[in-house]
């Protein structure tokens, strides 16, 4: 039986965002968010299958002042 070794990895939740509400709040389609991600516009993380967005200073700034 082999032993795994997971390495913890610590993700400020509050910074994360749905795919599918980052593209509404870039009035965008999904498919728009997820061609960005594979070019590097924007950093994403996936955790249990699920692709979030982590939002930088200046784009929590923008949300907000909606």
């Amino acid at each position: 039986m082999e032993n795994f070794k997971f390495n913890s990895m610590k993700v400020e939740t509050t910074k994360l965002k749905k795919v599918s509400s980052y593209a509404k709040m870039k009035d965008a389609s999904t498919q728009s968010v997820y061609n960005w991600i594979e070019a590097g516009i924007v950093n994403s993380v996936t955790i249990d299958g699920v692709t979030f967005i982590i939002m930088d200073d200046e784009a929590e700034e923008k949300e907000k002042t909606k």
